[in-house]
């Protein structure tokens, strides 16, 4: 009978989750910069939709109005605008795509570089250890 009731509980038991995959979320660095990225992917997206990009160009905008939380701010510029009269959300929906392109592209370049750098470091040693510096990576 012992038995029978081992494997009804077994059965009944709800799945275990990896250690790791549970702990990973609970890093606050990690769950922050996922949503940094996460927000500005969606400030270049769906941006556009709700603001026009063409208040990015000079002169469209009031000069000089500071964000619409501080006295003297208008709901018509919620950021503010700047000294050359553009709007400062119009310029970061506009300037979001740019910017992660130019990320993505120094992220890979610098991976290439490592890499490079590592697998010369590795395979022919020697002269190469003295000019390529070893990784500064706390263990």
């Amino acid at each position: 009978m012992n038995v029978l009731t081992t494997a009804t509980e077994a059965v009944a038991a709800p799945p275990v989750r990896s250690p790791r995959f549970s702990s990973m979320w609970l890093n606050g660095k990690l769950v922050a910069g996922v949503l940094m990225l996460a927000a500005v992917i969606l400030l270049g997206l769906i941006g556009p939709l709700f603001w026009s990009p063409n208040m990015a160009r000079l002169a469209s905008a009031p000069l000089n109005l500071p964000p619409f939380w501080v006295h003297g701010g208008q709901l018509a510029h919620p950021l503010g605008t700047e000294n050359e009269g553009r709007d400062m959300l119009a310029l970061l929906i506009v300037g979001a795509p740019l910017a992660l392109q130019i990320g993505v592209i120094v992220g890979l370049v610098s991976i290439g570089v490592g890499c490079l750098l590592g697998f010369t470091a590795g395979y022919v040693g020697g002269r190469a250890d003295y000019v390529i510096p070893p990784s500064r990576i706390p263990h």
